[in-house]
This record gives structure tokens, sequence and C-alpha cells, in this order.
């Protein structure tokens, strides 16, 4: 997420962007700003490494992609 994020804010660098509080969705870099602390919280091991992501099920069945609470 936090490559695409970057990717859709590169894209968009030209354009001008209206006020957050009008806008449907969070200015770019907040959200990946979110999007990392997400991944620290998350998946960060005690030494300090990031532990790897969770491989997708091979039955089909949903991804959980909930926010840590």
């Amino acid at each position: 997420m936090v490559t695409f994020f970057a990717s859709l804010k590169d894209i968009n660098k030209d354009k001008a962007a209206l006020p957050e509080f009008l806008s449907t969705h969070p200015e770019m870099q907040k959200r990946i700003d979110r999007a990392n602390m997400i991944i620290r919280e998350k998946y960060t091991l005690p030494d300090g490494s990031l532990r790897p992501p969770p491989a997708l099920p091979s039955n089909g069945a949903p991804v959980d992609v909930s926010e840590p609470s």
C-alpha cells in the first residue's frame, strides 16, 4: 500500500489539491504515514526487524486486513 500511495502521490504531484477538509480522502502523505505506522505496529519484531506479512490463503478464504486495535 505504501508503494501504491507513493505512486499516486507522484502521478498527481503537478495537480492542484483540494484542502483536505473538502476532500473525500485524507491527504496522500497522511495515508502513506498511516500505512507505515500500521506496518510498524503489526509487523515489528522485538529486535526491531520486520516479520514477513502472512501468506495469502490458497483456498480463497478472506484475508484479515483489519487495523490493529
